[in-house]
């Protein structure tokens, strides 16, 4: 199964077990999160396109760790 998720204006495919970098979500380590906005769903057998969400749908994943990207330096 995979879907495409919506979070903080960014656009993510993701799959059953996968490990996924994410804006902060807030919340502790360990701590369920739930992202409602999506977009796509393929199950294999069907294929569900929302307008522009799909209703009553929701992906559930757990908070792994959290960190920080490497400071970037701009001129």
């Amino acid at each position: 199964m995979q879907a495409l998720v919506e979070h903080k204006g960014k656009q993510f495919l993701v799959e059953e077990n996968l490990e996924l970098k994410l804006p902060y979500l807030g919340g502790k380590e360990g701590d369920k999160i739930n992202i409602e906005k999506v977009l796509y769903v393929d199950d294999l057998k069907n294929k569900t396109f929302g307008a522009p969400y799909i209703t009553n749908f929701s992906i559930t994943g757990k908070i792994l760790s959290h960190g920080k990207d490497d400071k970037i330096i701009v001129f």
